[in-house]
């Protein structure tokens, strides 16, 4: 046996078996001369070895050899590893018929005879090499089909126009769970198909053989454990020959695609939280409800309903409770427009299609009821709905007494379309609140204030996703020596027509609608993104500092919404400082204190708010992740007033230096007050004095303009 060193061209790899070692040597001469790998064995066993050992890709053999003859070598080569790929020649003396017969029976690729013209040879074994290359990408292409459909869960069907299989792919037999391709015909998917299925399945099809049309269609399976899958077919009546018709389609299991699309489509009209309708949905079914009412007579009713003070669940008990409470209202709402059959006519629609319950937003919801045959009835149901909501809650060891107050309106006498109705309803609703009456009714002459609510709400809305809202700054100004140290970050509604917003027209309203997180992260980033340009500008000794309301500690995670804020403005945490209120504190201890040593392991400071209009302990104030106290301006404007004013406030100094706290008095607005706060001490002072809330841009010209003066002063 010997092995010749492959050409450098390395077109492929031969190995040429014969036991005359002149045909060997002239093969392989001849074949190395143009450009492929040789390898040589005198008989089919030593070329079993090489073919065992090397990535053999041709094999010229010849028949008749001692050991083991051509024959055997190439029946025993397709069995083995590379074996089916490779090309085998056959180059003997025999050339009678039983001889070439068997050579392609055991798999022989071609056949030559040995005083074939070398050049000829030569082109045969290219012609071979060409073959195999187009087999390979064949099958290659095979595989990624084969790939494709298993990632697409996609196989194709032919069958004659009874129904027999024609060809079908490995992947349809795996949807019907059909071990035998043969055994595969129509009848066998049609006992598969759901029940409900069925009719549609065979009406499609004999209307696409009839009009010799493509079609496409799904369909529920029921598998053999009595699962559901649903197959989508594609395919067309086709001929290949004049008069000979048979079906080509593709069948692909479509049951996750299918399960997506129902739960994408589920909560486009549902809440995630209570599975209810949400509002769009409950808008969609009153109008189908008006459409479908035409001239009877008879009424529809809608009410909104807002449970009272839910903002104190989610501060006092945490937002878990406060989603545990806002499902058992959804259910103990449903079930009471269930038991309505002293509202509905017998036969008129089905319970789900004339009471409907959703949730609308936050703590409100909607409930929907037809077929009222007096209007006077709509008193009777709101009532009911918030006797249902005001039965004992127990969450844990706490027991919840809940209240709440309904707004309605009534088809057709408050309006023609769904969203006239439901916004009126929600007019009734703001008005009774506004009112504390606990129910109200849509009516004309609602207060022009709780339209204005309503109109309010909607553009509250409207500004968040705009990011309507601005910043204004208030400067921080350091007592020793009078040096800008800081600013306070004040949020401000830039309203499109009435101009500058206050906060204390739209805070109050925000947290109750439960846009406060939204609202609150929007102002984390102005603010880092604000801190992050004036640490360069003003110096490393300079921080902003911003409020965060106390519910937004259970409505978000502020401490990672700030990590977000720094790391896209690329802002370090210690130009920042959080304002925290005593309320936040006393309402949700354990959670903000976690929240605010967070904040303290980051570098950025924490400053307790309005100082001293809360309820605090020295004790409880000793043992908080505090860095600054903020004495509130109502005590500030008692300096020099009266005498205990004066004292109080010089306590609370005394409170901050004992606690190693840094001092800032807000609402400074006259100078005697900053002397005063300077004497004993306080670290740092804000106010109209120093200066009102700016936007940013005034802010760095006022900031220059102090500087200057300041400078000017100290040369003077």
């Amino acid at each position: 046996m010997n092995i010749s060193p492959p050409h450098a061209a390395n077109a492929g790899c031969i190995l040429v078996v014969d036991d005359d070692c002149m045909v060997r040597m002239l093969i392989s001469s001849m074949v190395s001369d143009a450009g492929y790998s040789v390898l040589t064995a005198e008989d089919g066993a030593a070329a079993l070895e090489l073919f065992a050992a090397h990535n053999i890709d041709c094999v010229i053999t010849d028949a008749t050899m001692p050991k083991m003859n051509g024959f055997e070598l190439c029946a025993a080569v397709r069995v083995m590893p590379g074996g089916e790929r490779a090309q085998v020649l056959f180059m003997t003396a025999l050339d009678d018929y039983e001889s070439i017969q068997r050579a392609y029976e055991v798999g022989a690729n071609d056949f030559v005879v040995k005083n074939i013209n070398p050049l000829l040879l030569l082109e045969r074994v290219r012609f071979l090499f060409k073959a195999q290359q187009m087999q390979d990408a064949l099958r290659m292409s095979e595989q990624r089909l084969s790939y494709a459909q298993r990632l697409a869960q996609l196989g194709h069907w032919e069958r004659t126009l009874e129904g027999r299989t024609l060809a079908v792919s490995p992947m349809v037999c795996s949807f019907l769970e059909v071990d035998d391709p043969a055994s595969l015909d129509w009848t066998t998917l049609c006992t598969r198909v759901h029940p409900d299925d069925l009719y549609d399945v065979q009406h499609i099809l004999a209307d696409a053989i009839a009009r010799r049309a493509p079609y496409r269609m799904e369909h529920r399976l029921v598998n053999k454990r009595g699962a559901l899958r649903v197959l989508r077919h594609q395919g067309e009546v086709v001929t290949s020959d004049p008069g000979v018709w048979f079906i080509r389609s593709t069948v692909q299991d479509v049951t996750e695609r299918r399960a997506q699309e129902d739960r994408l489509h589920f909560l486009a009209f549902h809440d995630p939280l209570t599975s209810l309708p949400n509002r769009d949905s409950a808008l969609r079914s009153l109008q189908l409800m008006i459409d479908s009412k035409g001239d009877e007579h008879s009424y529809i009713a809608v009410f909104a309903l807002d449970l009272d003070d839910f903002s104190r669940i989610n501060s006092s008990l945490g937002q878990a409770a406060g989603d545990t409470v806002l499902k058992v209202v959804g259910d103990r709402l449903r079930s009471q427009v269930r038991d309505s059959d002293h509202v509905l006519r017998p036969g008129e629609l089905r319970e789900q299609e004339a009471c409907i319950v959703a949730r609308a937003e936050g703590d409100r919801f909607l409930c929907l009821v037809t077929n009222l045959q007096f209007s006077e009835a709509v008193i009777g149901i709101a009532k009911r709905l918030q006797r249902s909501i005001a039965a004992p809650l127990t969450i844990g060891e706490t027991e919840l007494s809940l209240s709440s107050t309904v707004g309605g309106s009534l088809y057709p006498n408050d309006g023609n379309t769904a969203g006239e109705l439901i916004e009126r309803a929600f007019a009734a609703l703001a008005h009774a609140k506004a009112q504390q009456s606990g129910c109200q009714f849509f009516a004309a002459e609602i207060s022009d204030r709780a339209r204005q609510r309503l109109t309010l709400e909607n553009e509250l809305r409207t500004a968040i996703e705009a990011q309507q809202f601005v910043l204004h700054f208030q400067p921080r100004l350091r007592l020793v020596d009078h040096h800008v140290c800081g600013a306070e970050a004040l949020v401000r509604w830039q309203h499109p027509t009435r101009g500058l917003v206050m906060p204390n027209e739209f805070i109050p309203l925000v947290e109750e609608l439960g846009l406060i997180a939204l609202l609150g992260k929007q102002v984390i980033d102005m603010a880092a993104q604000q801190a992050t340009q004036w640490c360069r500008r003003f110096g490393s000794d300079f921080r902003v500092s911003f409020n965060i309301s106390p519910l937004q500690f259970t409505a978000s995670d502020v401490v990672a919404e700030v990590d977000a804020a720094l790391q896209r403005t690329h802002g370090l945490p210690e130009f920042l400082e959080v304002e925290i209120t005593e309320s936040t504190l006393m309402s949700q201890a354990e959670h903000v204190i976690e929240a605010l040593q967070a904040f303290r392991t980051r570098g950025i400071r924490v400053a307790l708010d309005d100082f001293g209009t809360g309820f605090s302990s020295l004790s409880y104030l000793q043992r908080l992740p505090l860095d600054v106290l903020k004495i509130d301006r109502s005590f500030v404007a008692d300096i020099g007033v009266s005498r205990s004013g004066t004292a109080l406030v010089d306590a609370m100094l005394f409170i901050a230096q004992a606690l190693n706290l840094d001092c800032v008095a807000e609402g400074v607005e006259l100078e005697s007050q900053l002397n005063f706060l300077s004497m004993h001490k306080c670290n740092e002072a804000q106010g109209y004095w120093i200066a009102r809330p700016m936007p940013a841009s005034a802010f760095e010209l006022w900031q220059q303009q102090w500087s200057a003066a300041r400078r000017d002063s100290k040369s003077a």
